[in-house]
């Protein structure tokens, strides 16, 4: 009988943490354009790399790409490890930071001399992935419920980037404008995410969060325009 009562009044093990309170429409958005334009990024990654430097750096965007976003996902991991009931404030700043870091790797290759040099290169590169990373492996760590239609749109939205990549390139007459709009993209998701997850954030990563992403919406608006 005491075991019976002891396993009744023991408390269920919870599935998934207090975040899964967020928005699911705002998560599976903000999922699907990091996707895209990750996706996007690399391929416009590869034109700018193909005219700047040698041709054979287009294929080490590839593994740039996949370094920063495993050491992303590694770093989510450790991230989630360390605040186990609220992964939402790393997710929410890993999500402002995605769009500053397109323009400031852009900027640097474009601007600096350094980047001339391949060993300057690769870890200027990786930033932009690495808070990818970080965001998708902490929206898997949030949402294990949904991870299916976690990953369906992330898968989506790469394919979408791909294409899309492509359409920009020719339109905008360019990858550093392609790249530019993509930045625009993201921050105008990462705007929307912060909004919709603040009231669920702490007053201090609040005040962060939210008006960063409202100065990187208008930083890569002025950019663009």
């Amino acid at each position: 009988m005491s075991k019976k009562r002891i396993k009744q009044n023991a408390p269920l093990p919870q599935t998934s943490e207090k975040i899964q309170l967020v928005s699911l429409p705002a998560t599976l958005m903000m999922v699907f354009l990091v996707s895209c334009v990750v996706l996007g990024f690399e391929v416009s990654l590869t034109r700018i790399c193909c005219v700047l430097f040698y041709y054979h750096m287009s294929f080490a965007i590839i593994s740039c790409a996949m370094l920063g976003l495993g050491t992303g996902g590694l770093a989510g991991y450790f991230l989630a490890s360390a605040h186990m009931t609220n992964s939402l404030p790393a997710a929410a700043i890993a999500a402002v930071a995605f769009s500053p870091c397109l323009l400031l790797v852009l900027t640097s290759l474009v601007q600096l001399p350094l980047t001339q040099t391949w060993y300057f290169i690769i870890p200027l590169l990786v930033p932009p992935f690495f808070a990818a990373g970080i965001f998708q492996s902490l929206v898997f760590r949030m949402r294990p419920e949904r991870a299916e239609l976690i990953y369906a749109m992330d898968l989506s939205g790469a394919a979408l980037g791909a294409v899309l990549s492509v359409v920009l390139i020719n339109t905008l007459k360019g990858p550093i404008n392609s790249i530019i709009a993509l930045a625009l993209l993201s921050a105008a998701g990462s705007l929307v995410f912060t909004v919709y997850c603040k009231r669920l954030l702490s007053r201090s990563i609040r005040r962060l969060v939210v008006p960063a992403a409202y100065t990187f919406f208008g930083v890569a608006g002025m950019t663009a325009f």
